[in-house]
């Protein structure tokens, strides 16, 4: 729902104040009782007087004059690529088929493109309207598609701000149609006001448009926005946004100009009333001044530094009749620190080996310029129980902008930055160290031992045969290796779960279905598996959260891999959303999800069999060797390694630039090739070759 404020006047009248970024209404005098002007098409230099009705009005003068051509309100913007980005920066944020993450391009709409969610947890949306005229107030209309089935609603969420709490659902129940349709008059173009917006210093406007996480018959069909210009006062100085505002500046604008003739100000408009405050909801017992329509600046009360402010100027008419206009906002000068862009920047999380150097940068700043004087501490922000000191061979700049560290185990962790001046303190966020580890590594050599850690497995009776690196463990269909409720891969910062690798050597004799290591939580929940199907030639692999989000796949191996040592090895990330499959060394597959919520194990994590909700099954027969967990995404060199390193032989990853034969390294093979086109040209006449 919109925000707003209901307050009387000093009339006694009854009035409803619209948030900044909201639509607004005309009142009069009085609120049973009102009328405005607006200039009807055919009726040049004509006005026409409209009496209120029931339904609150919201025009604005939002005339969509008789007989235009658009089927849209004013001028369209298309959503694209190039002025629509997710807001936590995902790259791409759309695919051209229905996955979980992302927003599925499809081929309907304007300009043959619209972009469909149903319930994937797409990611959050900002598009940017520009090249508009600063300071000029804008009606915004969002512009989306609607399937007209009984009880199925299509719709799109959206809104002027960035928080997902103050977004709009918009569906057939409060928008109108345009006229046009698709899928042979199955669907309908919508159009949904969705506020009114005053363009940046820019010349933009920004708009979010939210996942409403809806499924089955339920979806967004976003086609792009549309957009018109508002007849209230406009040209705010301090600019719509602006900040770091100086202490000394008024407040100054322009007169709402006549709808009859767009270039001249509303000649009705007799006062303006002016509302200051630090809250977005301003009522009547924040008025500053009433000054006649000559008067276009007034002062502010006495600014702060380091403040946010509200402001809006209403028009006052001869005959008692007034608009309520948008509030506008800035900030002041900064005098506090500040991490935040445009005055700093806030670290960033780091993945390193133990031995590796790695650095955390932060900068603050004020409108004045940089704060030198900056502390890291250890932990979350605001705990500044543990504060860094240089450390000769471990730690330095703990107390600068940028803290180096040579990596050890006990690193790993949150760190911050504490920024002071005569101001006050800011601290920065927290930034992650996240130290890449072995997390268990069974070699199977005539034990069952974790030789990276102390999760030692057990097994009735294990039979170790030869493997590719010494011994090997044989199961024989009935038999598992039992890693408990703390075997890796498990919940927990840095355990495995969230991102990590799983490498092993199989030898496989045969048989029906089964599973290398799996362990399945009750329900469809968390969950991890890495099985194989040797009748089809399958290998899934799926990584599932409490709600059901997965990373999965299922690999076909190019050929068969009975009878022989094969490495497979399975990564995963579920911050980038991203995992990848590999056989002996080379990438079958890619795939990519949106897991984050797992649970511990309720059973065992088994090797050799599948710990099914408390029932193990789906048992192996073969031999195992060289089974690691990792708790970081090892990269396709890595992978490779692994293999080579006891297979021998070579694999190219990837085939450098410049490789014209593809034998993986650019030479003077390479060279001659390039040579020998040099100068070719291909351009007719010939003589555009000269």
């Amino acid at each position: 729902m919109k925000k707003s404020m209901i307050f009387s006047d000093p009339d006694g009248n009854v009035h409803e104040r619209r948030m900044y970024s909201e639509e607004i209404s005309y009142f009069g005098t009085n609120i049973s009782s009102w009328e405005i002007f607006i200039c009807r098409a055919g009726e040049e230099g004509g006005v026409t007087k409209m009496k209120k009705t029931s339904t609150l009005l919201t025009l604005l003068l939002n005339i969509s004059l008789i007989g235009q051509a658009s089927a849209v309100t004013g001028t369209y913007i298309d959503v694209t690529p190039s002025n629509t980005v997710a807001v936590d920066d995902i790259d791409p944020w759309y695919i051209t088929a229905g996955t979980a993450g992302f927003w599925y391009q499809r081929g309907f709409g304007n300009e043959g493109t619209i972009y469909q969610t149903i319930g994937k947890n797409a990611p959050d949306l900002k598009t940017t309207i520009s090249d508009l005229d600063p300071g000029q107030v804008y009606d915004v209309y969002a512009i989306y598609w609607d399937n007209v089935k009984p009880g199925v609603k299509w719709g799109v969420f959206t809104g002027l701000d960035p928080n997902r709490a103050n977004a709009t659902w918009y569906n057939e129940d409060n928008s109108t149609e345009t006229g046009a349709t698709e899928l042979g008059g199955e669907v309908n173009e919508m159009e949904a006001l969705i506020g009114t917006e005053t363009a940046n210093e820019k010349g933009e406007i920004y708009i979010y448009v939210f996942d409403p996480l809806l499924g089955g018959s339920q979806r967004t069909w976003l086609d792009g926005f549309s957009y018109k210009q508002a007849f209230l006062t406009y040209k705010p100085q301090p600019a719509h946004q602006a900040e770091s505002v100086a202490l000394d500046t008024q407040l100054s604008w322009s007169t709402m100009l006549d709808p009859c003739n767009p270039t001249q100000p509303h000649p009705e408009v007799t006062e303006h009333w002016v509302y200051f405050g630090e809250t977005p909801s301003l009522t009547v017992d924040d008025l500053l001044v009433k000054v006649p329509v000559a008067t276009e600046q007034v002062s502010p009360p006495s600014l702060q530094a380091n403040r946010r402010y509200y402001w809006c100027v209403d028009e006052h008419f001869a005959d008692g009749g007034r608009v309520l206009n948008v509030i506008w906002t800035f900030e002041t000068i900064t005098t506090v620190p500040s991490f935040d862009p445009p005055l700093g920047s806030q670290p960033q999380n780091v993945r390193a080996l133990e031995g590796e150097t790695i650095m955390f940068t932060a900068v603050a700043g004020t409108t004045g310029g940089p704060v030198q004087n900056c502390q890291w501490y250890k932990g979350l922000p605001g705990d500044t129980s543990n504060p860094l000191s240089d450390q000769p061979g471990h730690i330095s700049g703990a107390q600068s902008n940028q803290l180096t560290i040579i990596v050890e185990s006990a690193d790993e962790g949150s760190y911050f930055c504490g920024a002071t001046n005569n101001a006050g303190t800011e601290y920065s966020e927290a930034a992650t160290l996240f130290v890449k580890r072995l997390l268990a590594w069974y070699k199977f050599d005539d034990n069952l031992d974790d030789s990276a850690g102390t999760n030692d497995g057990t097994m009735d009776d294990p039979v170790y045969v030869d493997g590719m690196d010494g011994k090997a463990l044989r199961f024989d269909g009935s038999n598992y290796v039992n890693l408990g409720t703390d075997g890796f891969p498990k919940a927990g910062f840095g355990n495995g779960l969230e991102m990590g690798s799983v490498s092993f050597w199989m030898d496989f004799e045969g048989g029906d279905d089964f599973a290398f290591a799996a362990t399945y939580n009750d329900g469809a929940t968390t969950a991890f598996a890495i099985e194989f199907s040797p009748s089809a030639n399958r290998l899934p692999f799926i990584i599932r959260d409490e709600n059901s989000e997965a990373l999965s796949t299922t690999c076909i191996p190019s050929g068969s891999i009975f009878g022989a040592w094969h490495l497979i090895t399975c990564t995963w990330d579920t911050e980038s959303g991203e995992a990848a499959v590999y056989l002996d060394g080379v990438r079958m597959k890619l795939v990519t999800g949106e897991p984050s919520e797992f649970a511990p194990w309720q059973y065992p994590m088994v090797i050799g069999a599948r710990q099914n909700c408390g029932m193990v099954d789906s048992f192996y027969v073969g031999a195992i060797d060289d089974y690691r967990v990792y708790n970081y995404p090892l990269d396709p060199y890595e992978v490779a390694e692994l293999y080579t390193s006891l297979a021998g032989g070579e694999i190219c990853v990837e085939y450098p630039m410049f490789d014209f034969n593809h034998d993986c390294k650019v030479d003077l093979i390479d060279l001659a090739t390039f040579a020998m086109q040099w100068l070719q040209c291909n351009r007719v006449p010939g003589t555009a070759c000269d």
